[in-house]
């Protein structure tokens, strides 16, 4: 609000973090200490887009509702003879005169009266066989460890947890069987208003959710050598607001009940299928000996051939360009579904109706509305604890 030009946005972010250190047993200190750390991440932007259009007498005069007529001469005359006395006031700078049919055309352009947009994020990690010892807010001061970056926050990957490792700071141990654990959680919410026309609202609503809890046993398995990631697992759930309407009246079959969008969705995952074994640099497009029809690795009840071929059936997509599910865990925020993005849902609002003379006089009030609402969800997910990627190409070796 100090700064005139920006008085119609309101933003505000935060960011909060905590660490702690928790001492070893006396009685088993070889096996290290343990340190924590959390983040929080807030974002939140209220956008009032008539205070912006208002900032404009052009655009001020599109958006505001047609004026009364002027007063009579008479009634000028009068209101002028009562205010003799009354002070001067300074007049406001008149908006310019704009023709019902430019407002009619331009105003639709005006439509967006308000966004308002909430992101929350937040992350914690927790590292157990930690060796070295604290001094000050946590820290080792000579050297600093675990450093300032974990103490305000960071959620550490796979290529930091080695590092540390080579360091000396992870109990070497072979007995050690602490599991090493991060959790995830991230939400989105995206709010607008939209008036193209007077007593028309429409408010449009976008949602995501993502979470995932990572575990796994980090430690060195032998003398000598690397340590080591064993028996990684990820779990958590995905949920946006979806659109499906193009196939929602999509024709059934009267002989057997079976519609048209079910039996593309079983096409479809042979199609998917090929995509993903010509891309697998370890199956270099190989078909399965067992069922030709599918690739190695990709059967037709895989879940990264069922999803994309159910996406592409039931929102009518062509299934040669439908995302593909992502095998990038390299991190925490890492999801495997980011390539499906939110779509919005709507409820649409007209209560101008009882302002036709024809309808005044048999009601007072009548409103029509509509709304879509519609929601994909994956309420919970697993990763398998097979999977190798020895080359690190982010696709599944199947050995």
């Amino acid at each position: 609000s100090k700064f005139h030009l920006l008085d119609w946005a309101n933003v505000r972010l935060g960011y909060a973090t905590s660490y702690s250190w928790t001492a070893a047993s006396r009685l088993a200190i070889y096996l290290g200490n343990g340190i924590q750390n959390s983040n929080q991440k807030q974002m939140t932007a209220e956008l009032d887009f008539n205070r912006l259009y208002n900032k404009s007498p052009f655009l001020r005069a599109i958006n505001s509702p047609s004026r009364k007529p002027p007063p009579s001469k008479n009634q000028n005359q009068a209101n002028n003879n009562n205010n003799k006395k009354a002070p001067a006031v300074k007049p406001e700078k008149a908006a310019p005169e704009i023709s019902p049919l430019l407002k009619a055309v331009l105003r639709p352009l005006l439509s967006i009266k308000r966004i308002a947009i909430n992101y929350n994020e937040t992350g914690s990690t927790n590292l157990p066989g930690y060796t070295d010892s604290t001094k000050i807010l946590g820290q080792n001061l000579n050297p600093i460890e675990p450093g300032l970056k974990f103490a305000f926050g960071y959620q550490p990957d796979s290529n930091w947890m080695n590092k540390f490792a080579r360091r000396g700071l992870i109990t070497p141990d072979t007995t050690f069987n602490i599991q090493y654990q991060q959790d995830f959680t991230q939400q989105l919410n995206v709010q607008a208003t939209l008036e193209p026309i007077n007593d028309l609202r429409i408010d449009v609503n976008l949602t995501k959710s993502f979470s995932k809890t990572h575990t796994e046993l980090f430690k060195d398995t032998s003398a000598n050598t690397p340590f080591a990631h064993l028996n990684p697992y990820d779990a958590g759930g995905f949920q946006i607001s979806f659109i499906a309407l193009k196939t929602l009246f999509g024709k059934i079959n009267t002989q057997n009940g079976i519609s048209q969008t079910f039996l593309n969705f079983e096409n479809y995952r042979q199609t998917i299928s090929k995509r993903l074994g010509n891309e697998n640099p370890y199956t270099n497009g190989q078909p399965d000996p067992k069922n030709p029809n599918y690739y190695v690795g990709y059967g037709q009840y895989a879940q990264d051939v069922l999803i994309p071929a159910f996406l592409a059936a039931y929102t009518g997509k062509d299934p040669e360009n439908i995302a593909l599910l992502k095998n990038n865990n390299s991190t925490i925020r890492s999801n495997p579904f980011s390539k499906i993005l939110p779509r919005p849902n709507w409820q649409i609002t007209y209560n101008g109706l009882n302002k036709i003379p024809a309808l005044q006089k048999l009601i007072s009030n009548i409103t029509i509305s509509h709304a879509y609402s519609s929601t994909l969800s994956m309420n919970s997910y697993t990763s398998a604890l097979l999977y190798t990627d020895p080359l690190h190409v982010d696709y599944s070796g199947f050995i």
